[in-house]
């Protein structure tokens, strides 16, 4: 992507995959808003691979305790999956088609409103953990 997309589509560069940290959270929390953070992350898809990225600008938090940031940590992990699975599947089924990646795009959606309501967004440890052991990375 060049500079100038960057500037057009983001405030900051958006991150690549790693360890989140709450420095990397620069996005400003709404003030009618109960949650404690919120990670805005997405697939990049290119001609033959596709990645995860964290948009800072609009991830944001209202705490520092290292549980909530784990939790936001995992929906990073999510995308991080699924990204990973489309840049195998375009690699093994090629063509891949827009199609097919609208649907994964679905399924990676639907997976984080999933692991959101069974954590109850983190406070559920149980689930949390249960969660991390199932997508492992």
């Amino acid at each position: 992507m060049t500079p100038l997309l960057y500037l057009l589509l983001f405030l900051s560069p958006p991150i690549p995959y790693r360890q989140l940290s709450w420095s990397d959270f620069r996005g400003t929390p709404p003030i009618a808003i109960e949650a404690s953070a919120c990670t805005c992350t997405n697939i990049v898809i290119g001609m033959d691979t596709a990645y995860a990225i964290f948009d800072p600008t609009r991830s944001w938090t209202k705490t520092t305790d290292a549980d909530v940031l784990r939790h936001e940590q995992f929906h990073f992990n999510i995308t991080y999956y699924w990204a990973n699975f489309i840049a195998r599947e375009m690699k093994l089924k090629p063509p891949y088609s827009a199609h097919s990646i609208d649907q994964v795009l679905r399924l990676w959606r639907k997976m984080q409103r999933q692991y959101d309501r069974e954590t109850d967004h983190g406070r559920n440890e149980v689930e949390q953990k249960r969660w991390e052991q199932l997508i492992k990375l």
